[in-house]
């Protein structure tokens, strides 16, 4: 249509008038501004697949949306989140966005994934640890190897805070 209309101005009654060239330098201004948005969507879904940040099947973060990647389109990207909802995430947005990818290094050693209790300095802390390391080990979805492990991460005024560390398969149940 854009070559068509190309070949076919001069012939256009009135074409060489000072008010006909500045409605069509209006005009390819509106269409190359419009144009911008897609041509950035479109640019930001091939740099995506050929980046391979994701893929079909993945569970991400990206952004504020948590949840297992559905479809990479060329102009959007699909996530269905653990609600069962589906957002749709514009490729522009993923360029400047950070992406979280719990799945794609998460195959072989599973995700490690921790939780934080603080507990004041009259208990022992053995005694902690071993509490910990054995409700770690009665949880169904924790992986035997890596074994799970607790860190002590901060000493506050009046309570050690402990962080334990346990690998999963499945990113999903991370929740």
């Amino acid at each position: 249509w854009i070559f068509a209309a190309i070949i076919a101005y001069p012939y256009i009654p009135g074409s060489d008038t000072e008010a006909f060239k500045g409605v069509s330098v209006f005009l390819g201004l509106m269409v190359s501004l419009g144009s911008a948005g897609i041509v950035s969507q479109v640019l930001g879904g091939l740099i995506v697949v050929y980046s391979r940040a994701f893929q079909p099947g993945d569970f991400v973060k990206i952004a504020e949306h948590e949840g297992t990647v559905s479809v990479v389109g060329v102009l959007s990207t699909k996530i269905k989140t653990l609600r069962n909802e589906e957002v749709s995430v514009p490729n522009a947005v993923l360029l400047g966005a950070s992406t979280l990818n719990y799945s794609k290094l998460s195959r072989g050693d599973g995700l490690i994934i921790n939780t934080a209790v603080t507990i004041g300095y009259d208990t022992p802390w053995r005694q902690v640890h071993e509490l910990l390391l054995s409700a770690a080990s009665r949880c169904e979805r924790v992986r035997k190897e890596p074994k799970p492990f607790v860190i002590q991460t901060a000493l506050n005024d009046w309570y050690v805070e402990y962080r334990l560390l346990v690998s999963i398969d499945v990113p999903a149940h991370k929740l």
